[in-house]
């Protein structure tokens, strides 16, 4: 019997496979805050980044928002009690509090790393919504808070087996300015779950200009290259 019953567990039993190194991002994420407490994470999905980010940094206020219910609802699951979880859109972002840092890792916008060129990716597709959705993330942040984006390298295809049998794959197709992804869980060559998510490319020039439509200018990269760090 198949023990996922929604999305939200197949993407979980991905994201806790070794998808991505969690102590790692959050570690950098610590060094790059430097001490500042109101933190704002956009996509917080499960929660996985948030639980390492508050063992090492206990003290600080969290928030974080996600447009999955179901996500949100495995997320309050696995973080503490005095954490702030809720169903928002980036678009419409209304908080009611601002913060002196806000970051995502995979969320809504993040760089890929070419090799070549750095390419910004965003889970909305029209350049207004995206500048939209900048705008309000800019009015929830302080005077000189961090806007902290992930950077990963190429979506590329490929297979990884997860716990009890079942085998997920992904598959990219890039068509000019936008790129389309799909998840397949399979057990036992069976289709169990599928999902598409379509993502926006911005790059050279258009990304200094969408950032900067919103107040958004570029600081530096951390040592890693986890992350880009903008200010308000």
């Amino acid at each position: 019997m198949n023990e996922y019953t929604s999305m939200s567990e197949y993407y979980d039993a991905l994201m806790t496979s070794g998808y991505y190194d969690y102590d790692a991002i959050a570690k950098s994420l610590t060094t790059i805050l430097q001490g500042r407490k109101k933190i704002l994470e956009l996509g917080v999905g499960t929660g996985l980044i948030a639980q390492k980010l508050l063992h090492y940094h206990p003290d600080c206020e969290f928030t974080g928002i996600d447009f999955t219910a179901s996500m949100l609802e495995k997320a309050k699951g696995r973080l503490p009690q005095n954490v702030q979880l809720l169903e928002q859109d980036v678009t419409t972002l209304a908080l009611g509090s601002r913060f002196e840092a806000a970051f995502g890792n995979g969320g809504v916008w993040g760089f890929v790393n070419t090799g070549k060129e750095y390419i910004l990716v965003s889970h909305l597709t029209d350049t207004q919504e995206n500048i939209k959705g900048l705008r309000r993330v800019a009015e929830h942040l302080e005077e000189k808070a961090l806007f902290i984006m992930s950077v990963q390298g190429v979506h590329q295809d490929f297979e990884r087996a997860l716990p009890n049998q079942i085998v997920y794959s992904q598959e990219i197709s890039e068509k000019g300015d936008f790129i389309e992804k799909d998840y397949i869980f399979k057990k036992n060559g069976e289709v169990l779950a599928t999902h598409r998510n379509r993502f926006r490319l911005f790059r050279g020039k258009a990304i200094q200009e969408l950032l900067g439509e919103a107040g958004f200018k570029f600081q530096y990269s951390d040592s890693e290259d986890r992350f880009h760090i903008y200010v308000k």
